[in-house]
C-alpha cells in the first residue's frame, strides 16, 4: 500500500505544473532539446514530457535544473496519474487533496558508459633507428636512402642517393612516420531515475535504462583510464553501452524530505 501524504506547498507545485503543461506554459525547440529516449518527449511525467516539466519547474518554481527535486516532481505526478486512471487530460491533484497524495519509491541509477558513437584519428607512430615504429611494431617505409660508391681514380667514397628496396646496397638513412588509424569510445556519466526496481545487472548494457520507462537525468563525460585507443584489428565497434560501473539506490529519504516538507 503506498504512502500518502504532502506537504500543501508541494501539492500546489505538482497540480499547478499541470496546468501549465496543459496550457503549453513551457517548451524548446527540437534543436534545443538534447538526445532523449522516445517516451521521454511525450508524458513521463504526467502530461507532458521530462525536458518539457523541467522548465516549468524552474521557471515558475525555482527547482533548479541540477536539483533531484525536478525527478521527484515529475515521478510523482505520472505516479498519481497512473494510480488514479482518470482519463487523458484530467489532472489528478485537482482531485484530490494534499493529504491524498501518493508517494512513491523512486531509484536512482547511475552508469559509466560507453557514447552513442565511437571516435577516431590518425595518429603519426615515431619509427626507431630499425624502421619499427615505436608505439605499434609497424614496419615503417623509407624516406631517404644513400649507397656508397667508391671512386677508384680520385681514391674516395661518396654516398649517393638510391631506392631502398629496389637495391640490396641502399641502406636507409631516415624513415615515415607511421601513420595509424585509431579507435576509442568515448565513456559518459549518467543518473537516471525510475519508479521500478532492479532495473539493472552486470550482464546489462546502457539500454536496460534507455529502453526502460527511465527519466535521464543528467549525463557528462567521463575522463579517466577507459579512453583507451586501439587499431582497428584490437577494437570492438560493438560496444556502444557497454557498462563499465553502474550502482542503483533507493532515494526514500530525499523522497519523504522534499514531499513532506
Amino acid at each position: 500500500m503506498s504512502k500518502k501524504g504532502v506537504s500543501r506547498n508541494t501539492w500546489i507545485i505538482l497540480k499547478q505544473a499541470w496546468n501549465i503543461a496543459d496550457r503549453g506554459g513551457f517548451s524548446k525547440t527540437e534543436n534545443e532539446i538534447p538526445r532523449l529516449h522516445n517516451h521521454q518527449r511525450f508524458h513521463s511525467c504526467g502530461n507532458t514530457s521530462w525536458e518539457n516539466y523541467r522548465g516549468i519547474l524552474k521557471r515558475y518554481f525555482d527547482v533548479n535544473t541540477y536539483n533531484e527535486d525536478q525527478a521527484i516532481y515529475c515521478l510523482t505526478a505520472r505516479y498519481n496519474n497512473d494510480n488514479a486512471r482518470l482519463g487523458t487530460g484530467v489532472n489528478p491533484f485537482e482531485n484530490i487533496g494534499a493529504d491524498e497524495v501518493l508517494i512513491p519509491t523512486i531509484y536512482k541509477y547511475e552508469a559509466t558508459h560507453n557514447e552513442q558513437d565511437y571516435e577516431t584519428e590518425y595518429y603519426q607512430d615515431e619509427c626507431n633507428d630499425e624502421g619499427i615504429s615505436v608505439d605499434y611494431n609497424e614496419e615503417c617505409e623509407c624516406k631517404y636512402a644513400t649507397r656508397d660508391i667508391y671512386n677508384e681514380k680520385e681514391d674516395y667514397h661518396e654516398e649517393e642517393e638510391c631506392d631502398e628496396g629496389y637495391d640490396d646496397d641502399c641502406v636507409c638513412q631516415e624513415w615515415k612516420d607511421f601513420e595509424i588509424e585509431l579507435f576509442w569510445w568515448n565513456v559518459e556519466s549518467s543518473v537516471y531515475y525510475s519508479l521500478e526496481e532492479n532495473l539493472m545487472s552486470d550482464s546489462c548494457d546502457i539500454s536496460c535504462l534507455e529502453d526502460y520507462d527511465t527519466i535521464l537525468f543528467d549525463r557528462e563525460d567521463y575522463k579517466n583510464e577507459y579512453d583507451n585507443r586501439e587499431t582497428w584489428d584490437y577494437f570492438s565497434d560493438s560496444d556502444y553501452g557497454y557498462i563499465h560501473d553502474w550502482g542503483e539506490e533507493d532515494i526514500g529519504y530525499e523522497v519523504n524530505f522534499l514531499l513532506k516538507d
